[in-house]
C-alpha cells in the first residue's frame, strides 16, 4: 500500500488509550524509591502507588478490542504515550491530533513524576495500549462495559504532523528517547 493510500485509508479514524500514561513506571519508582519519596509524601499514597501494579494488564483489553474490529493496536513500552503516539503514526503512514488533557494519567503518576522531574508523558507506560477504530465512541463504551478504562484521546491525519493540542499550545511529537524511567 502506498502512503497515500495509506492516508486516504487510516486518515480520520479515533485514536483510543486503554490504561493510564506513564503508570508501569511510576510503579516502578514507587517500588525502588520508597525512601525517598517517604520525604514528601505520606506511606499510604506511595502504598497505593505501588498497588497501581494491578492496572498494567493487557491481555484483556486486547482480546476486547480485537472483537470490534480496530485497524491497529500499539502497546506503549519505553517512550510513554508520546513516543508511542509518533511510533503508531508513523506506521501506520498517517499524521495525528491528540489532546493533551484527554490522555488519561493517574494523581499518583504526576505527584511521583514532579517530586522527580520526570515528564509522565514520556514514562514508561507498558500495560497500556493505543488503538484505532472507525468508531471510538462504541468501543470506548464496550471497553468500560467489560470494566476497561478506555478514553477517546485524538484522530489520525491525512498530514505528517503528529500534534498534541494543550488548549492554545502545541507540541510536535518527535521520536522517543531514552525513556524517563532512566534519568
Amino acid at each position: 500500500m502506498s502512503d497515500r493510500e495509506k492516508k486516504a485509508t487510516f486518515a480520520d479514524k479515533d485514536v483510543l488509550m486503554i490504561g493510564y500514561a506513564g503508570l508501569a513506571g511510576a510503579v516502578q519508582i514507587a517500588e525502588k524509591k520508597q525512601q525517598e519519596l517517604l520525604s514528601r509524601y505520606p506511606l499510604f499514597f506511595i502504598e497505593q502507588a505501588i498497588l497501581q501494579k494491578v492496572l498494567l494488564q493487557e491481555i484483556p483489553e486486547a482480546a476486547t478490542a480485537m472483537m470490534s474490529g480496530v485497524y491497529t493496536m500499539h502497546d506503549m513500552r519505553n517512550g510513554g504515550v508520546f513516543g508511542a503516539l509518533y511510533e503508531l503514526a508513523k506506521r501506520m503512514g498517517v499524521g495525528l491530533t491528540v489532546d493533551l488533557k484527554q490522555i488519561p494519567v493517574k494523581q499518583e503518576t504526576i505527584e511521583i513524576c514532579e517530586f522527580f522531574d520526570l515528564n509522565p508523558y514520556e514514562l514508561l507506560s507498558g500495560g497500556s495500549l493505543l488503538i484505532v477504530t472507525a468508531n471510538g465512541d462504541k468501543l470506548v463504551e464496550e471497553l468500560l462495559e467489560a470494566n476497561i478504562f478506555a478514553a477517546m484521546i485524538g484522530k489520525t491525519t491525512d498530514s505528517n504532523d503528529k500534534v498534541v493540542l494543550n488548549e492554545e499550545e502545541i507540541r510536535f511529537l518527535e521520536p522517543a528517547k531514552v525513556d524517563e524511567i532512566y534519568k
